[in-house]
């Protein structure tokens, strides 16, 4: 799906559809990962495109699985929101500029009360 903008001046989805991406998001995180799973975020850099990916991680111990989102900051006009397939555990979607991406990030992660890693080595 395709929506502009993402986000208003305040931070908050502009768009029910981001709200509704949010949500949706979140709960296939939490069916792979438990109910208050692991953050990892970071930033780099690959053949000119800037990405944020955040890696997800159970932290219970007998649940097994994990869920990647890798978000290109590609400077379009569009956010490009896409949901994952049945069975598929990593998506990549598309964002405007880092403001929509720290943002979303942010988002999810309080949607999911996420413990969060930056730039984990």
């Amino acid at each position: 799906m395709s929506i502009r903008p993402a986000l208003t001046s305040d931070g908050k989805p502009a768009d029910p559809i981001t709200k509704d991406w949010i949500d949706q998001i979140a709960d296939a995180i939490r069916k792979r990962c438990g109910k208050y799973p692991r953050m990892r975020m970071y930033a780099y850099r690959n053949n000119g495109t800037d990405y944020l990916a955040m890696d997800f991680d159970p932290t219970e111990p007998e649940i097994r699985g994990g869920f990647s989102i890798t978000m290109s900051v590609s400077g379009q006009d569009k956010v490009s929101l896409e949901l994952p397939k049945k069975g598929e555990f990593e998506i990549v979607p598309g964002v405007t500029d880092w403001v929509d991406a720290m943002t979303l990030a942010n988002l999810l992660c309080q949607s999911l009360v996420a413990w969060t890693e930056f730039n984990p080595v």
